[in-house]
């Protein structure tokens, strides 16, 4: 690749080593910018549509990082290499050009893809499967790239990694508070970050004008106030490269800190038309404007690169990742042995998570858990205060966004990370948590106080009645625990699942689940499988479904049931009630199979009906047209809360979540099961 070579002549020049730039070093870094700016106007008039405004500020920033930093996209992790954090995504088209200078795409394929349906080149940057290695998590929603880049950055620090970790900011973007997050954090972590690195692309220009004009904001004085070491870099004159390059290497040099450049840009730098436009913003050029702008970029020097040996038609030809060396083999984490409660013991599944957590970490190094300001809640107490484990705890206060970035960074550096919180402080951050689903980052999220009703006197600001709903049209599969016995075996399952899962429990205590024998149900040759159904108790009469801390309720009225009126009613728990695009994590066959052989089906759940477990079931047995006599026991739509202890809750008339009113609309059921076959 000509532009790929040409980088590699840069390095040769050792430019990070050098005080000075010479003349030959700045003009080979102007001709990767002009590279970049070119690919920036041609894509977006090609596809009619992104933000080259955005993109032109930027492409000094993403040249030098490019010729100097180490990148290696033939591998899929970022183990002893640098990583580079585009948070400002919507200037995407400056990166997808810089990709294609260093050879991991062709220019042609570019032009031809950008912002098509299933390519690489998306409109923000997208972690693909396929751009493992090379694009670390989706970004573009702002605000979550500085908390990826700690995480990662802290990660590194962790293995000994050498490698630096940078972040593009875009200078309205500063205004999120995840930001303010994020800089507390580099605060807190100052000396742990030393490898962090961000910049500030200050263009003075967003979508409704002047961000500082909006909302007045020192971003110098907020980061150096918060202990960062902070450098200011004009980027708007001739000696832009010089300045950079010094400040990028006194960056790299100075310890104790994590450090931000404040880069002077201007938006659409480079394009005379589109300089300092606030309208230009999200506007693509036309063919006209093409034209003029790529007169204004200039043609690069092709002569003086084939000096160097290089061939100008390399730069189209097509090169996916050449020497790509294929996905690493996922390390096996030790789960440690299975703990099991007896019968007769009501145990709180969010302390048990606790405890196996501790015991997972125990095991091993790769294990991280972050929390927010709930060190004394969750049976979290005994990894809180083991001193063994206080560099792999991270309490980050009540910065909940951030933190759930921080967590996805961790990941992406090859961690292990488990991200606990409660259920109503993790709606505050389902943004980010959205992003690292999406780019299918390996995070546990342990959420406790899950269920509304269970948390009755704090009343209707810390209930949650859709949690489901968090996840609907995600790629996380969601688990319900039923008590004690399977959190301990979930826990365990989970240190080597190898993808994002949430694991949601109550916050009060539970009886332990039985066999009709008295044992243990989730017992010690209890395995979990996301996709299989358990069945309680067996039965012929009708079936209850259910999960969570509902199942004792439902077992307690399924026994009595038999007990009073010899009914044998099959029970079956749906530890995974995940909805949207993870339908393949119910156990369909288990429901058709209880419709045919019961006739009867009774969905039992602490959570409102739409986007229900019991509304999902309800609809498929229709489209299947399968016609068991049917009802749901769920929360009303129209139901807001309110303080009361939880079974007083629960028992409201317009509710009926009680073992006594399972019972009866379970004999409803049946009656009517009755009545149908007897007037056949």
């Amino acid at each position: 690749m000509i532009c790929y070579q040409l980088l590699e002549v840069i390095n040769i020049f050792h430019i990070n080593e050098k005080e000075n730039l010479t003349e030959t070093d700045v003009f080979a870094l102007k001709n990767l910018e002009s590279l970049i700016k070119k690919g920036v106007i041609e894509s977006t008039e090609r596809a009619g549509s992104g933000h080259p405004t955005s993109a032109l500020s930027s492409a000094p920033i993403i040249a030098t990082l490019y010729a100097t930093g180490n990148f290696n996209a033939n591998t899929t992790d970022y183990t002893n290499e640098d990583v580079l954090i585009l948070s400002k995504g919507h200037g995407a088209p400056a990166l997808y050009s810089a990709w294609c200078a260093m050879g991991y795409f062709s220019y042609n394929d570019f032009l031809k893809n950008f912002r098509k349906p299933f390519t690489f080149f998306q409109g923000h940057p997208a972690s693909l499967e396929k751009l493992k290695g090379i694009v670390p998590a989706s970004t573009g929603s702002l605000g979550q790239g500085p908390g990826l880049a700690e995480g990662i950055a802290y990660g590194k620090h962790l293995n000994s990694d050498p490698g630096h970790v940078y972040a593009i900011l875009g200078d309205a973007e500063c205004r999120e508070g995840s930001v303010f997050e994020a800089i507390m954090t580099g605060n807190k972590f100052r000396d742990k970050l030393e490898n962090l690195i961000f910049f500030v692309d200050l263009n003075h220009l967003g979508i409704g004008g002047r961000p500082e004009d909006m909302m007045p904001m020192d971003i110098k004085g907020t980061f150096s106030h918060n202990n960062w070491l902070v450098y200011n870099c004009d980027l708007t004159g001739e000696n832009r490269f010089q300045q950079l390059h010094q400040n990028l290497k006194e960056a790299k040099k100075d310890k104790g800190a994590p450090k931000v450049i404040i880069c002077e840009t201007i938006k659409g730098q480079g394009v005379c038309f589109m300089e300092g436009e606030q309208f230009a913003h999200g506007v693509a050029p036309n063919y006209e404007q093409c034209k003029d702008a790529l007169g204004e970029i200039g043609k690069i020097d092709w002569a003086l690169l084939k000096t160097y040996g290089y061939d100008e038609n390399e730069y189209t030809k097509y090169s996916w990742r050449k020497n790509y060396s294929g996905e690493k083999e996922t390390k096996q984490l030790d789960p440690g042995e299975r703990k099991v409660y007896p019968v007769g013991d009501a145990v709180s599944p969010r302390k048990t998570v606790g405890k196996t957590l501790h015991d997972i970490m125990m095991l091993n190094d790769e294990t991280t858990v972050s929390i927010n300001d709930l060190a004394g809640s969750g049976g979290l107490k005994p990894i809180c205060k083991d001193m063994r484990l206080e560099h792999r705890v991270f309490d980050l206060s009540l910065t909940e966004q951030n933190t759930m970035s921080f967590t996805g960074g961790l990941a992406i550096a090859g961690m292990r990370p488990y991200y606990y919180t409660f259920g109503k402080f993790y709606e505050r951050s389902k943004d980010q948590h959205d992003m690292n689903i999406k780019s299918g980052l390996n995070i546990k999220y342990l959420v406790s106080h899950a269920f509304g009703l269970d948390l009755g006197e704090d009343g209707e600001s810390h209930q949650i009645y859709s949690y489901l709903n968090l996840f609907t049209k995600s790629r996380c599969p969601v688990i319900m625990l039923a008590d004690a016995n399977q959190a301990d075996a979930v826990m365990r399952w989970s240190v080597n699942y190898p993808g994002p899962a949430a694991i949601m429990s109550g916050r009060d205590p539970i009886p332990i689940i039985s066999k009709e024998n008295g044992e243990p149900f989730f017992d010690l040759d209890y395995n979990f499988n996301l996709s299989k159904a358990d069945i309680i108790r067996d039965g012929s009469d009708a079936t209850i479904i259910t999960y969570g801390p509902m199942l004792a309720k439902a077992l307690q009225a399924r026994d009595n049931l038999k007990r009073k009126h010899g009914h044998e009613v099959r029970l079956i728990n749906f530890s995974t009630p995940s909805l949207g695009i993870h339908d393949k994590f119910i156990d369909w066959s288990a429901i058709f199979k209880a419709s045919k052989e019961t006739g009867a089906i009774l969905t039992v759940e602490e959570h409102i009906k739409d986007g229900s477990l019991g509304q999902k079931i309800g609809a498929k047995l229709l489209e299947k047209r399968i016609f068991p006599q049917f009802n749901q026991l769920a929360v009303p739509n129209y139901f807001k809360g309110t303080s009361g202890k939880p079974d007083e809750l629960r028992g409201l008339n317009d509710i009926g979540l009680t073992e006594g009113n399972i019972r009866k609309q379970i004999e409803i059921l049946i009656d009517k099961k009755s009545d149908l076959n007897s007037n056949e």
